[in-house]
């Protein structure tokens, strides 16, 4: 009896750590959980969004459009010169005698010089953009009419891409704000001189030039070329269309040197 008590003791005993150690080893769910939170949290916290493919449809900007500046770049300091061949038409600044016959001086074909001179930057290669003072002299007829104006200066190598002797070739605008008269050629001079009216007084007179250009003689960061353009300039009491042929030069301070020949 004694003997089967503690065989009975003993199968308990042996079987109670098993027991034990399979509840602790089984895992033990949480009273809550679903199965779409515990996949939830077995995914990435975060993904990066994909990024946006280019639009194969959006147009690509021209390289030489968006390249460094080679040939021309900085600051930019440029003057024109030369001779120019017009007519010149006018009154005096007097509401009296605008439109008289009497008082309209007209110059004929008349000649003279002039020129620009403008400060600026060249933005890019093919563009440059400045303001300064332009004026000019011409006689005829026995008048002379010379006045300045100040404008601004924008220049265009609408050919640049092309390479070669092609990006030297600049189209010049300048638009302006300016005065001129218009004095017997045979003025005399001091008190006496005074006492002669003017021909022309335009007032604040309008101006326009369109030119084309050629830069490509070149020395150092120096370039020279010649120029041909048409001016007018206009007022209620001037009108005066005048055409230049002369050299044109620029300095460019970043612009590329030019090669050693």
């Amino acid at each position: 009896m004694f003997a089967v008590a503690l065989a009975c003791g003993a199968t308990a005993f042996a079987e109670e750590p098993q027991a034990s150690t399979a509840g602790a080893s089984a895992p033990q769910a949480a009273p809550n959980a679903s199965p779409s939170a515990a996949a939830t949290s077995a995914a990435p916290a975060a993904e990066k969004a994909p990024e946006k493919a280019a639009d194969p449809a959006a147009p690509e900007t021209p390289s030489w459009e968006t390249a460094p500046a080679t040939r021309r770049g900085g600051f930019t300091v440029g003057v024109s010169l030369g001779g120019n061949l017009g007519n010149v038409t006018g009154y005096p600044n007097d509401v009296r005698k605008v439109g008289r016959a009497e008082y309209r001086t007209d110059t004929g074909a008349a000649f003279g010089g002039g020129g620009t001179l403008w400060l600026g930057g060249a933005l890019a290669d093919w563009l440059v953009f400045g303001a300064g003072l332009g004026g000019s002299q011409t006689r005829g007829n026995g008048a002379v009419v010379q006045g300045f104006t100040f404008v601004f200066h924008t220049e265009v190598f609408p050919l640049f891409p092309l390479g070669g002797m092609w990006r030297e070739l600049g189209i010049s605008i300048d638009t302006g704000l300016g005065s001129f008269t218009g004095e017997v050629e045979n003025k005399p001079s001091g008190a006496a001189g005074k006492l002669v009216a003017p021909l022309i007084d335009s007032g604040a007179a309008s101006r326009v030039g369109l030119g084309v250009f050629y830069d490509g003689f070149r020395l150092w960061k120096v370039s020279t070329g010649p120029f041909v353009a048409f001016d007018y300039t206009w007022s209620a009491t001037l009108n005066q269309p005048l055409v230049f042929v002369g050299l044109r030069t620029a300095l460019y301070t970043k612009a590329k040197v030019a090669p050693k020949r």
